[in-house]
């Protein structure tokens, strides 16, 4: 609430209002008000503008903004103004891996650690310094493996010296304790690829031995005294009859301090026929467990916000960037028909605000997706993944798979619930990416 003490003039908003308002303090235009919450909220000035508009015209009405009536010309919006500020970057070190894992994006191939290619030391140093203009605040070290990058640790060293929360993504296969104890400093977060406690089911998809390296490099962290460790998993029709607890258990023995596993995304090939999850049964468990948890749950006192999205994060919260230098909507969409430019002959700040490509892709919300536009949880899930949709039909603006959708609906409703109610982990014992 914000009220006047001379006239008493009061008004309600949310906490985006209320950020909005206390710029009010002093003089501000309607333009400087915007660019501060695009900054904040990831959306585009010229979105966030006519909200701003609204809120400040509606304060002034009930007294408690005065408004200075004389004209004024706002600053033309930038280039940068005009696209969100995206808060994650992906930067793939090297397309070389040590394994092949079944459900690779990257398409694994028998010579891959050979014949892949590491992108240049000056070039990743260059991208991290240059993703600091476009407000990133997030980078997430991948590849390939990452770790074969002869110089990935001084990377990972430098994105952290640059003040980024660093999340390396690796198998764990090159986790000695030299890497480990370098990595605990610089890394906010590790995240181990580990898809059971069942070795056979992990060694089916990743191949023969990699179980125990994985787990072997999860208690390495331990270790060294590093807590932050997120054991990832995916979840195909071999693995999902495992009980959810069953693995975070053995994760946790090993010292992860949390799991997570998403359904196997379909890559429109011959192997969506082998790995795509039984979703009758998938879905029908998270309904029992959703039931459950309710039941046990009770109301909570101060409820947490829900995150609203009306598009998926690809060129929009995300921003990859390949081996090769070059910059796509995002590390599922890493395809040539998506490749927005190239660092090696534009800076990123130019590729990521005027890219046709990325343009493209920030324009869909979930009104251009059919079957989008009247569902409940849409500004829960945002549409889903284009990657997905993209990778089925070759449509960006197609919806997701009717199976996808019914297990997005369900883990939003886990999220209303978990919203509500205390004692209820707020999010499922599953995900997908929206």
């Amino acid at each position: 609430m914000f009220w006047d003490q001379e006239t008493v003039a009061w008004t309600l908003t949310d906490d985006t209002g209320a950020s909005a308002l206390e710029s009010l303090r002093r003089p501000q235009t309607v333009h400087q008000v915007a660019v501060k919450l695009a900054m904040q909220t990831g959306y585009s000035v010229s979105d966030v503008r006519p909200e701003v508009a609204r809120l400040i015209d509606s304060a002034v009405r009930c007294g408690v903004v005065e408004a200075d009536r004389e004209p004024r010309r706002a600053p033309e919006p930038t280039a940068t103004d005009c696209a969100p500020h995206p808060a994650f970057l992906y930067l793939h070190l090297t397309s070389r891996c040590n394994l092949r894992c079944s459900y690779c994006y990257a398409s694994p191939g028998p010579n891959k650690e050979r014949e892949g290619r590491d992108i240049p030391f000056e070039v990743a140093r260059e991208v991290l310094h240059q993703a600091q203009g476009l407000g990133v605040e997030n980078v997430v070290i991948t590849g390939g493996e990452p770790l074969l990058h002869p110089r990935a640790v001084e990377l990972i060293e430098e994105a952290k010296r640059l003040g980024y929360r660093v999340n390396l993504l690796t198998n764990g296969l090159r986790i000695e304790r030299p890497v480990a104890w370098r990595s605990a400093i610089a890394c906010e977060q590790v995240t181990i690829s580990l898809d059971s406690a069942d070795p056979t089911l992990h060694d089916l998809h990743r191949g023969h031995g990699s179980h125990r390296r994985a787990s072997r490099a999860i208690a390495v962290l331990r270790k060294v005294g590093f807590c932050h460790v997120v054991a990832a998993g995916v979840l195909t029709r071999h693995n999902q009859h495992e009980r959810h607890e069953d693995f975070e258990t053995y994760a946790r023995s090993l010292g992860a301090e949390r799991v997570s596993r998403a359904p196997y995304i379909l890559q429109g090939d011959a192997r969506d026929a082998w790995l795509r999850p039984h979703f009758a049964s998938f879905l029908a468990r998270l309904r029992q467990e959703l039931d459950v948890a309710i039941e046990r749950a009770r109301p909570r006192e101060e409820r947490p916000g829900l995150v609203w999205r009306d598009r998926c994060g690809a060129a929009f919260g995300v921003v990859a960037i390949g081996a090769d230098g070059v910059v796509y909507p995002c590390q599922g969409l890493m395809r040539p028909e998506f490749a927005a430019g190239s660092l090696r002959e534009e800076p990123l700040e130019r590729i990521y605000t005027q890219a046709p490509v990325l343009t493209e892709f920030r324009a869909i919300t979930v009104a251009d997706i059919p079957g989008c536009s009247r569902c409940a949880y849409r500004f829960l899930c945002g549409g889903g993944c284009r990657a997905l949709a993209y990778n089925v039909t070759r449509d960006i603006t197609a919806p997701i798979p009717g199976e996808y959708c019914a297990l997005a609906q369900l883990l939003a409703q886990w999220r209303l619930w978990g919203t509500a109610l205390g004692q209820m982990p707020l999010s499922a014992p599953a995900e997908v990416p929206l």
